[in-house]
């Protein structure tokens, strides 16, 4: 079998995580040399087993490591941008702005900054009960010992049962655009990828010029613009975002709209006063979840007054 270890952190005279982990793998490798005669190989790349060592105030915790993989993969991605929103963020972005809820009362769902498709991907999968990590093909407990595999299919094969149905039934109310080609052609790959691409409309076009879909009179507008830090610049982004907010004002008045950001500044220029927020972490980036009701143009100005 495979063997991997990953170690964090430092203790006493060990400085170097690399070198802990190394100890880690000397001392497995001999017992099973000196046990079976053979030595583990060693993948760092998908292992049949992976370990985490932890080392904090001379304490060292040794764990199994059964994910094998970050949770938030979800094996539908082939490609993605500069600032790729993560699934589990998205997932938590979904449910703050209330979106079963608005799906369940025939709403729509308008990603106008869609990137590459993550929102629009995991939404439909929400209300269509596609299990999160459905598509993944590599677990860390595929090979530990104590994996029951014959329970591991069972469930696999329901999920897959429940998934089938849900995207049966799903309706086609999911809209997405983007000013980048280049974004468009990756959510396209990603949402056939997912299985979904047919319940999703894509355009191509700013956010200046977003409309809402025909056909529907609620739904929730979702999106994560640029903010600064990893992709836009800070000093025009303020544009971007008093052009989103006219929109929705202008063309949304009865939706809900969930914006993640960054900074105040941006907040102010968006001009949607959030009934509700909530503070995430987009990486190490904490941002703000601004969820509100949107509001005509005589209304917001009515209220403002």
């Amino acid at each position: 079998a495979t063997l991997a270890i990953d170690a964090t952190g430092s203790s006493g005279s060990i400085k170097h995580s690399g070198f802990a982990a190394q100890k880690v793998k000397d001392a497995i490798a001999d017992q099973c040399r000196a046990r079976d005669g053979v030595r583990p190989t060693i993948q760092p790349d998908r292992p049949d087993v992976r370990l985490n060592l932890r080392l904090h105030k001379g304490r060292a915790t040794l764990s199994l490591d059964l994910s094998g993989e970050p949770l938030h993969r979800r094996g539908w991605r082939g490609g993605q941008g500069d600032a790729p929103l993560k699934e589990n963020l998205a997932c938590a972005k979904l449910l703050r702005g209330g979106w079963p809820d608005i799906y369940e009362r025939g709403g729509a769902l308008v990603d106008p900054m869609c990137g590459s498709g993550t929102l629009l991907v995991e939404a439909a999968w929400m209300v269509a009960g596609v299990a999160p990590a459905l598509q993944r093909d590599y677990f860390g407990f595929l090979g530990w010992r104590g994996h029951d595999h014959a329970l591991w299919q069972s469930l696999r094969d329901a999920a897959q049962e429940r998934a089938l149905e849900g995207l049966r039934g799903l309706r086609s109310c999911f809209f997405g655009s983007d000013s980048d080609p280049r974004m468009i052609a990756i959510a396209t790959h990603n949402l056939q990828s997912a299985g979904v691409a047919g319940f999703v409309m894509l355009d191509k076009h700013s956010a200046e010029y977003l409309q809402a879909p025909a056909g529907f009179a609620t739904g929730l507008v979702i999106t994560n613009p640029p903010y600064g830090e990893r992709m836009g610049d800070l000093a025009t982004l303020p544009a971007l975002y008093k052009s989103l907010g006219e929109r929705l004002r202008a063309d949304f008045a009865g939706w809900r709209a969930a914006v993640l950001t960054s900074e105040p500044e941006l907040e102010r220029a968006l001009g949607l006063r959030p009934d509700k927020q909530y503070m995430l972490f987009n990486g190490a980036i904490e941002c703000r979840l601004d969820v509100c009701e949107v509001r005509d143009q005589t209304t917001a100005n009515a209220s403002a007054t």
